[in-house]
């Protein structure tokens, strides 16, 4: 590259160095003026404001999504308590119904119930719901993955299991390639469902 000459002037937002804004001259020297100095101070000082700018529009556009999610998750939540109203219909009428609103409220590809029998063994309900094609698909859950989420609630003690990358994550990798890679899933989050203080399902 045979650098000779350089100007590197510190890109800065409140008082915070975000990157620097560089000049250089290859193969000869040079002596730079005051005029230099003082004109690559103002295009970094220029860049430092295009990149506040594009963070407040950042900022604002998640501000506003996070204001819409917001919306949507109310909405949802009125949606599941009117199905509960009206819970007179069937359980899979009922699943059918949260899912769809779990969805659709939460933008994500696909929502999903999952019901054991009261020992925790026998799957004897699993549904999901595919946002894209708006319809519902049973028995997409293997018995393996659902335990393994049970041992793994039950290890963490946490309410909700997030799982940001189940090709990597320790619960999930040994039935990525099996199960979530042939479902399309990458990331995954599950609330256990409690009845009578027993995991009853996801």
């Amino acid at each position: 590259r045979n650098i000779r000459a350089v100007i590197d002037a510190p890109v800065l937002i409140d008082g915070r160095l975000i990157g620097f804004f560089c000049v250089r001259v290859c193969e000869r020297t040079r002596d730079w003026t005051a005029e230099d100095k003082l004109f690559a101070v103002a295009v970094a000082n220029l860049a430092a404001i295009v990149v506040q700018r594009i963070e407040r529009e950042k900022a604002k556009a998640d501000i506003i999504a996070g204001a819409e999610l917001l919306s949507r998750m109310h909405h949802t939540l009125n949606e599941l308590m009117r199905v509960e109203l009206k819970s007179a219909s069937d359980l899979g009428t009922t699943m059918r119904a949260i899912s769809r609103a779990l969805g659709t409220g939460m933008c994500v590809d696909t929502a999903g119930i999952w019901v054991a029998d009261q020992d925790g063994q026998s799957i004897t309900y699993a549904e999901v719901f595919k946002l894209a094609d708006q319809k519902h698909l049973r028995g997409l859950v293997t018995p393996p993955v659902y335990h393994q989420f049970i041992e793994m609630t039950k290890l963490t003690g946490r309410a909700v299991l997030v799982i940001d990358d189940c090709a990597t994550h320790p619960a999930t990798r040994p039935y990525y390639e099996t199960y979530f890679k042939e479902m399309d899933t990458r990331s995954v989050m599950c609330a256990p469902i409690f009845i009578g203080g027993r995991i009853g399902g996801f």
